[in-house]
């Protein structure tokens, strides 16, 4: 295995844990699949495409690409002309990019101002502003109040009736038991 394609994973999988949870929420639930039916269908795009518009668009919002690189690494990956990466850009930006705004220009800013956060490297000032921002937005998500179980009283348990079982209709129909019964005798058959 490659231990350069080994470390870039792990840098990715380090970066994807440190996102926001609404940045979490466009990619795992649906936003992103619904965008990207929606653009290959539009576009006419090819399954191979597809994957690698998702895989630029995942770039993005976990902060290795710029946004404004998008269409010229949209263009090249996809090998499609630059006015149709444009227009999937706008695209992914209305559809996509606009509902994680806030986050994305809150890191393009940090980054285009490196001195507003004074880092030992480019990678820990990336890490830095995410964490940052993360913790930000984590103060704005109210709690949720925890949910209780249903408590079930214990006096309506005591009026419940016992089902009918196989082994009671047995001793009573068709004579197995029903002489047995009218005669008062507790034999039953089992």
């Amino acid at each position: 295995m490659n231990p350069q394609q080994t470390t870039e994973q792990e840098t990715l999988q380090k970066r994807f844990n440190e996102l926001p949870a609404e940045i979490m929420s466009v990619i795992n639930d649906g936003t992103l699949d619904a965008s990207m039916f929606t653009i290959k269908e539009a576009y006419e795009l090819t399954d191979d495409q597809v994957r690698l518009l998702e895989n630029e668009i995942i770039l993005v919002l976990c902060f290795f690409a710029s946004r404004s690189d998008f269409a010229q690494n949209i263009s090249e990956a996809l090998q499609l002309d630059s006015v149709i990466a444009e227009a999937i850009q706008s695209d992914v930006q209305s559809d996509v990019f606009d509902m994680v705004l806030e986050y994305i220009e809150a890191v393009e800013n940090a980054e285009a101002n490196p001195e507003q956060i004074q880092p030992q490297s480019t990678e820990v000032s990336k890490k830095a502003s995410l964490a940052a921002l993360a913790e930000s937005f984590e103060k704005r998500i109210p709690e949720q109040p925890p949910v209780s179980e249903p408590t079930v009283p214990q006096e309506s348990l005591a009026t419940v009736t016992p089902l009918r079982t196989m082994k009671g209709d047995i001793n009573r129909i068709h004579g197995y038991g029903a002489f047995n019964e009218a005669k008062g005798k507790d034999t039953e058959v089992t």
